[in-house]
């Protein structure tokens, strides 16, 4: 890999330059936003397909456009050409061949103009990767994406320090360790108002507080991972695709974020129509958060609604048991998919009875047991608990009834809004405190 990287370099190594009929910064700029879409979704498309994630950086900024054509171009902007860039990220060799391999092939509106390596001459700061420039053939326009391992991505906001204080020695600048302190404070305190608003769900708050904090601190996969919540929380399904790429950077710098796996599959199989992808995503967020229920349900879910394949959706929850066997969540909700996919409800009691014996008070797998259960008939929904007119307070505790009058489980009321109240919504309901 290492020689291929290489050899290209020495073949390509024309120096490209922007369209000269870029005379300043705002043109050059201005230029590039026009056709940043059509770069980045060609781009995106080569790297995804071949199991790699992409990352779209936003738009070089004005001022630092300004300070690289004047410290290393004698300002000549028409030399900057990373004006659009991105970063391809592969975990194996054997996938960054193949994706160099397609990048290679590009044709079309979009061409490669050169390659440079640093794979095997490294930056100042230790960041290994192959450069490709890459020209918009009708704009002239020339972006960048580097390729290489997400294990070196997880690493560079260290290696990105060392550059910054590079850059600050070569300017005769003192670096300023308060500030990074108090803008990684600052970027906690954004993060912390993010959460604030998600919980209230006001979502454009949380995205400005979100964005904010990566703006201070963009190595944060938290934050990323958590502004891909928010946009999908503000925009129904067809808008998902914003929170495509904050999951895209969340899985670089965390792997292993299960979750970011499961949103990033959402929008692979509702907002692209890319199913294999999706459930590729979805068993990875499994392999790497195996004991994590939401990850095993969201598979499920995919199988039985997207696949039409219940044996593979029932396969995923007794899997989930055997990984998690005293999770009452995972044989709730293959009671749960027993009752209502199978209608098998004799093997659908016995996960019920299970669950219940694993949580006894969980309101929600109690609730979930009796949602049409033959032995309790009780047919109750999670919001509602009673209909009779009596109104109980919190901490009541309940019995919930059988057909034939035999007591069955307990279920203790614990969450009662102050608009709201929780009646009972069965004759067959009689509590145990009153």
């Amino acid at each position: 890999m290492l020689e291929l990287c290489a050899l290209l370099a020495k073949k390509r190594a024309e120096t490209p330059r922007q369209p000269e009929s870029c005379k300043c910064v705002d043109d050059l700029r201005s230029l590039a936003k026009s056709v940043r879409d059509a770069f980045h979704d060609e781009l995106r498309s080569i790297v995804t397909r071949v199991g790699g994630t992409y990352m779209a950086a936003d738009t070089k900024a004005r001022v630092r456009c300004v300070e690289k054509s004047r410290r290393e171009y004698e300002g000549d902007v028409c030399r900057i050409v990373d004006v659009e860039r991105a970063t391809a990220l592969f975990t194996s060799v054997s996938q960054l061949h193949e994706g160099v391999r397609q990048l290679l092939q590009l044709g079309g509106d979009l061409q490669v103009v050169r390659v440079k390596d640093s794979f095997g001459e490294p930056k100042p700061s230790g960041w290994r990767c192959i450069y490709f420039n890459i020209r918009h053939v009708p704009s002239g326009v020339v972006a960048e994406i580097q390729a290489t391992f997400d294990r070196i991505k997880k690493i560079n906001g260290r290696s990105h320090q060392i550059y910054t204080m590079l850059r600050c020695l070569e300017r005769g600048v003192e670096p300023a360790p308060r500030n990074a302190s108090a803008a990684a404070e600052s970027a906690m305190a954004k993060y912390a108002k993010g959460e604030a608003f998600k919980k209230e769900k006001k979502w454009p708050e949380a995205i400005a507080a979100f964005q904010k904090c990566l703006e201070l601190d963009a190595t944060n996969s938290k934050a990323w991972y958590e502004l891909g919540c928010a946009y999908q929380g503000q925009n129904r399904v067809v808008g998902w695709e914003v929170s495509f790429e904050p999951f895209t950077r969340c899985i670089a710098l965390d792997p292993k974020h299960g979750l970011a796996h499961v949103g990033l599959a959402r929008v692979l199989a509702h907002v692209r129509n890319d199913p294999d992808g999706a459930e590729r995503m979805y068993r990875r967020a499994i392999e790497v958060e195996p004991t994590r229920g939401e990850t095993h349900r969201s598979l499920a879910n995919f199988l039985k609604d997207t696949r039409k394949d219940p044996d593979g959706a029932e396969r995923v929850y007794r899997d989930w048991i055997k990984v998690a066997p005293t999770s009452a969540d995972a044989y709730s909700r293959l009671d749960y998919f027993l009752k209502n996919t199978r209608k098998d409800l004799d093997n659908a009691d016995r996960m019920s009875r299970k669950a219940i014996e694993l949580k006894p008070l969980d309101n929600k797998i109690i609730l979930r047991a009796h949602y049409g259960l033959r032995t309790g008939g009780i047919g109750m929904k999670v919001k509602y608990v009673g209909i009779d007119g009596d109104v109980f307070k919190r901490g009541d505790v309940l019995t919930l009834v059988a057909d034939d009058g035999t007591d069955y489980f307990p279920f203790e009321v614990s969450k009662l809004g102050e608009k709201s109240r929780h009646r009972l919504y069965s004759q067959k309901v009689k509590p145990l405190n009153k």
